[in-house]
Order: structure tokens, then C-alpha cells, then sequence
């Protein structure tokens, strides 16, 4: 009777609150973070901009890098947490002449201990997300 009550409190924690499952991985004594790549969601609900394209693609910058889906949302590829985006978020994104881009931005504290949304450069692929080339942020 304990392992059977166990069972259910367990699947019910596990079905009610599936935002809490850890998205990236960290290795012990390494400087190594890695991300999820393919999900059957977007990493995060804050979503910054959408761009459709034809009848099945779906790019959406979010707060947690760019999600691709090739199938109409049914899966995502997702990218956050790899060399190319670390842990940046996105504050725009574009697609011209077969090339999407995004910009590329993280938080930084100012003197007085705020936090300021800070440019951290621009990305795009014209292989959708196959490979990435990234653009250092301009300097004003």
C-alpha cells in the first residue's frame, strides 16, 4: 500500500508540474553547459517574436534563444545553452531573402545594482539553424 501510494504522489508531482524538469546540464568541475535541442515544446512560454514561413515553419525568439519547428509545432529545435547562444536571450528576430537572423542580448547589472537588457551581437543562418554565424555587437 506505501509503494502504491509512492507511485501516485509521484506521477502526480511529475504530470502536474512539468516546467520544472531541468532544461540544461552542467558538469561537475567543468565549464560545460548543455542545452536541450529537441523538445516537443519551445524552452520558454516568453516569446519576444514569431515569424511563419510557407505553410509549416515557425521561428519564435524567446527568452531562452530561438525555437524552430519544420512541422507546424509539433516538435522544436531549440537553441540555448551551445556555443553559438550561450545563455543569451533574444530581442528580435528576422527572416530576408532566405536568411534568418536574430539579436542577441543578456542582463547586466549597472552601478546602483539594476538590471539592464544589454546587446550582445546578432546571429543568422541560411540553413535553418544548421550552422550559425554570429556578428559581435556594434559599438555606439
Amino acid at each position: 500500500m506505501k509503494y502504491l501510494f509512492f507511485f501516485l504522489i509521484t506521477s502526480f508531482t511529475i504530470n502536474c508540474f512539468p516546467q520544472n524538469q531541468p532544461y540544461t546540464f552542467s558538469l561537475v568541475n567543468e565549464n560545460v553547459t548543455l542545452g536541450k535541442t529537441i523538445s516537443d515544446k519551445p524552452l520558454s512560454n516568453t516569446i519576444t517574436d514569431i515569424i511563419t514561413i510557407g505553410d509549416s515553419i515557425i521561428w519564435l525568439g524567446t527568452s531562452r534563444g530561438v525555437s524552430l519547428s519544420k512541422n507546424n509545432g509539433n516538435t522544436w529545435i531549440n537553441f540555448y545553452g551551445d556555443p553559438t547562444f550561450g545563455a543569451d536571450n533574444i530581442s528580435a528576430i528576422g527572416y530576408h531573402q532566405g536568411i534568418f537572423w536574430c539579436a542577441t542580448a543578456n542582463q547586466e547589472k549597472t552601478s546602483t545594482g539594476d538590471e539592464l537588457p544589454a546587446g550582445t551581437g546578432l546571429k543568422f543562418t541560411s540553413d535553418f539553424g544548421e550552422t550559425w554565424k554570429s556578428i559581435p555587437q556594434p559599438i555606439d
